[in-house]
């Protein structure tokens, strides 16, 4: 008698689902950074997350604005976090555009874009600056119509290291983007320039597990990628079509959501930059 397992449907999808997830994380989180700053006795503090874009061999650090503000507010420097070989605390050297980062109590758009200054880095360093094409970058992101995502950074919570401990851990959370008006208002945000991705810190696997899920603070500056699983892609074992299409700015608890700004500030800015070179 054969001991061939017989999958369901549902098993299957639920396997797809999984596999391009961490297809996604994988392809991704070589691309996004921790940032951190310094306390007064010279630690590392975790502040929170970043993504780097390649276009036209120029590098673009993109993350929130309070992110970057909190060099302003601690009076520190600024640092990538590299894992691997070559692991240690980058400076983070370049031109700097911010959108809205006047009012932090009102400011829902929340964006940093640095042009990252090639002369100023060694060549190892700026080697161990991997960048993503910007081709990745959701033009049409004031239609976004895919209906799941994967948020990814580095939560606080994984990130706590020491001048000696350079353990830098980088976490993805799939989930689905949606779309609610109250909720869009209940938060001040809008489906104009924002996307939200469900986040509940008790999450279930396909076997009914429950599962604890990390605090996302400190994944701030990550980005949020989108994509479709169109009817039968998982029969045909098919990989979809990614975009980054956000940038996470916001952790709501009480609505379990993570706020990501629209990629299309990304691009404003990044045209800003290359204006002024």
């Amino acid at each position: 008698m054969s001991n061939r397992v017989i999958k369901t449907h549902t098993e299957i999808a639920s396997e797809y689902y999984k596999k391009c997830t961490e297809h996604i994380f994988n392809m991704l989180s070589n691309v996004v950074y921790p940032i951190y700053g310094a306390d007064n006795q010279g630690n590392p503090i975790h502040i929170g997350s970043c993504f780097i874009i390649e276009r036209n061999f120029k590098k673009f650090l993109i993350t929130a604005s309070h992110v970057i503000n909190e060099k302003e507010q601690s009076k520190t420097n600024l640092y990538i976090g590299i894992r691997g070989k070559y692991d240690g605390l980058i400076n983070i050297i370049g031109d700097t555009i911010f959108l809205n980062s006047k009012n932090s109590k009102t400011d829902k758009i929340d964006i940093a874009v640095i042009k990252l200054e090639e002369t100023r880095y060694n060549l190892i360093n700026w080697k161990n600056l991997v960048a993503l094409s910007f081709d990745y970058l959701e033009y049409n992101s004031n239609s976004v119509t895919k209906k799941l995502g994967v948020a990814i950074g580095y939560p606080n919570s994984k990130n706590k290291i020491s001048r000696h401990n350079l353990k830098m851990e980088c976490l993805f959370h799939s989930s689905l983007i949606i779309n609610k008006e109250d909720i869009f208002i209940s938060i001040g945000a809008n489906s104009k320039d924002h996307i939200f991705i469900e986040y509940d810190k008790k999450v279930k696997d396909h076997d009914n597990n429950i599962h604890k899920s990390s605090t996302p603070i400190g994944m701030s500056g990550g980005p949020l990628v989108t994509f479709n699983v169109e009817a039968n892609d998982y029969l045909q074992d098919i990989i979809p079509d990614i975009k980054i299409s956000g940038v996470l700015i916001e952790y709501h608890k009480l609505k379990k959501v993570l706020l990501a700004t629209k990629i299309k500030y990304v691009l404003e800015a990044i045209q800003k930059l290359e204006k002024q070179a």
